[in-house]
């Protein structure tokens, strides 16, 4: 695009220079000079715009405008008819600063595009044409054309400079995007493969919920139901009393059922922010577990970075369902403090039974997996202790980013 707008802006303006000859041009140009190069540029653009033509020249596609916007200015301002050669040194200073200017923006486009060799091959050696021109026009033997050499000289040597400078410049920039876009790559694969533990991890959890809650359940009421078969014939109140125990654990399995799938589904913490989800959290636990919960959290965590409070949240999610599940505790204290800048604890304690023995140990197991799971996500110590008959404690420290 920024190529065809300059051919174009040329064209307009060599169109003026034919209507309107420059006064400040040293050296007077025929009107047809004026029109051929603008057409020619005409031609260009046009040929710049063509969606057809570049799906058919394919990665050709910028090199004939190149070639094109080289040739047209030198042969149009080196090749003049006899009359002008008595005028030879102010010819060869004005076209000679005409040339630098329309060469500049192809020297641009081809070291943008292509590597120094290409800079090489079109200004190193179309770019000595008009030199050449001279030598054809006047012979080798006539000093005049010196002046000209000169001033060719001058122009092919900063114009190969400045190609090096510019694909130098594009070579580096290149090595960095190419990079940039391998980090990405990584980036994104690494992502992809958190996304897939995470995944994991949730199925996890999902299938330690649903083994505690309808495993249970359902062993539970498959042993009530064997007894009240074995005692059928004998009835009695037996019989009714088996099978009222039987309904009460159904429907407290599905109403455990249904508090699992309803964490699964909700994300309070996009509805009403850290402290108030964890305060209806606590409310919840505190009516299923049959226990108080005190809460002391820092009022400004609902500014924090979402992947921190999420990560936070369900740890704190967890230790209450272990809490309800093995602890039998009366007493649950979770206090989320800043004891330095930059610098967050959080302390979970109960009074609970605590998990010293082997089978109370296994049972948290899988919890405490998660929570340190949780924690390693967001750059956390997380440590647990915890005694017979003396609660637990799950204290995490991290430093959160500024």
């Amino acid at each position: 695009m920024i190529f065809r707008l300059f051919c174009a802006a040329v064209a307009f303006i060599l169109f003026i220079f034919a209507a309107f000859p420059p006064s400040f041009y040293t050296v007077f140009l025929r009107t047809r000079v004026w029109l051929g190069m603008g057409s020619a540029y005409a031609v260009v653009a046009a040929y710049l715009m063509i969606p057809r033509v570049r799906a058919w020249t394919g990665r050709y596609f910028l090199q004939p405008p190149i070639i094109a916007t080289i040739i047209i200015p030198i042969f149009s301002l080196s090749w003049q008819p006899p009359f002008y050669l008595d005028d030879l040194v102010s010819l060869s200073m004005t076209t000679s600063y005409s040339l630098s200017i329309l060469l500049l923006f192809p020297l641009i486009i081809t070291a943008w595009q292509y590597n120094f060799r290409m800079v090489i091959i079109l200004f190193g050696v179309l770019g000595a044409m008009d030199p050449l021109i001279y030598l054809i026009s006047l012979g080798p033997q006539d000093s005049r054309v010196i002046a000209y050499l000169y001033f060719s000289l001058i122009r092919i040597v900063a114009f190969v400079a400045i190609g090096f400078i510019i694909t130098e410049l594009m070579k580096n920039q290149r090595k960095r995007q190419s990079q940039l876009i391998e980090m990405n790559n990584r980036l994104k694969l690494q992502a992809d493969v958190a996304l897939e533990l995470s995944a994991a991890r949730e199925r996890n959890k999902l299938s330690h919920e649903l083994h505690d809650v309808l495993a249970h359940t359902l062993s539970s009421l498959a042993v009530q139901l064997e007894a009240v078969k074995a005692s059928w014939e004998t009835g009695g109140e037996k019989v009714e009393t088996l099978l009222d125990k039987a309904l009460d654990n159904t429907r407290r399995g599905l109403k455990e059922t249904r508090t699992v799938v309803k964490n699964l589904r909700s994300e309070p913490l996009v509805d009403v922010g850290f402290n108030d989800a964890v305060r209806l959290l606590t409310r919840d636990a505190e009516r299923r577990g049959d226990f108080t919960v005190q809460l002391d959290l820092e009022e400004s965590i609902d500014d924090w970075e979402y992947e921190t409070i999420h990560g936070i949240y369900r740890i704190i999610q967890e230790a209450l369902q272990n809490t309800i599940k093995h602890a039998e505790a009366d007493l649950v204290e979770i206090s989320l403090t800043e004891p330095e800048a930059g610098m967050t604890e959080i302390r979970i304690s109960d009074d609970g039974k605590g998990f010293t023995t082997p089978k109370l140990a296994d049972e948290y197991h899988f919890g405490i997996n998660i929570m340190k799971e949780r924690a390693r996500s967001i750059g956390a110590e997380f440590s647990i202790s915890s005694a017979e008959d003396s609660g637990t404690q799950i204290h995490l420290k991290f430093r959160r980013s500024q």
